[in-house]
């Protein structure tokens, strides 16, 4: 209970801090294509923003799937606002907010066109495997020509659609959240050895670790107070891993090594 209860105690300091540092990129990150690529994996749904009859923009939210060139297929119902707008201008963007999971967003930029029968038939079956019920005279694919991504190694980059669709899903982007999860809570005190040792943080700083991928992980360190009584400043580490690792039993040994490596150190 009390290794539970220090993070949310860590978080609470943090946020008393004025500002936080910007990230020190220690180690190698993803590129933001792959980033790009891992979060469209994760996600199924975003506001798809279009040019209204008016000349307005107009912007609703929309189920999508993605086809076998890493495409979104977006669920557009026939006869309603998004479709009439469509079927005058094709330009459209679909902006994906993936914070909650990977801390990025993301905005594809590009044209959505009807579908040919047979891709409607394949697009029914990939909106089922994830779960979503749609007609084939809803579904519309987004002809991808750029991608605007916001993330936390990278605060605004365009992407290319050939180099998000080429990239590779991250292997722990399904289970990062849980890694994340257990060394915040279950092993929070051997986390604060990382963060000194390998964060390069002093003896009386707090942290928690924030995305964890096969690169590495990132850790948000709370410095000390000062003599006065103000809240240290926030500092974001990159911390990488001795090499890439394949799925999430190893990233948890790697990170377990690490722990054990910081405690014989400390």
């Amino acid at each position: 209970r009390r290794a539970a209860a220090a993070p949310a105690r860590a978080a609470h300091r943090c946020a008393a801090a004025a500002v936080a540092e910007p990230a020190e990129e220690v180690g190698v990150v993803p590129s933001a294509a792959e980033e790009v690529r891992s979060a469209l994996a994760l996600c199924n749904g975003g506001t798809l923003s279009v040019v209204a009859e008016d000349g307005w923009p107009l912007g609703l939210h929309v189920d999508f799937a993605l086809d076998e060139g890493v495409r979104p297929i977006m669920r557009v119902v026939a006869g309603e606002p998004l479709a009439e707008a469509l079927s005058a201008d094709a330009r459209c963007t679909l902006n994906v907010d993936a914070t909650r999971t990977m801390g990025c967003q993301l905005a594809l930029k590009g044209r959505a066109v009807p579908l040919e029968p047979e891709e409607a038939i394949a697009a029914e079956g990939a909106f089922a495997a994830v779960g979503l019920a749609a007609s084939a005279a809803d579904l519309r694919r987004m002809e991808v020509d750029t991608v605007l991504y916001s993330g936390p190694h990278d605060e605004c980059s365009w992407v290319d659609a050939e180099a998000y669709q080429g990239a590779e899903v991250d292997p722990l982007s399904e289970c990062a959240l849980a890694i994340v999860a257990d060394f915040n809570t279950k092993y929070y005190a051997e986390l604060q050895g990382v963060v000194r040792v390998y964060g390069g943080a002093p003896m009386s700083s707090t942290g928690v670790v924030t995305w964890v991928d096969r690169l590495g992980f990132d850790l948000s360190i709370c410095m000390p107070e000062s003599p006065d009584g103000e809240a240290g400043a926030v500092r974001n580490v990159r911390v990488p891993f001795e090499r890439p690792v394949i799925d999430e039993t190893d990233a948890r040994s790697a990170l377990t090594m690490m722990t054990h490596l910081a405690w014989k150190q400390a």
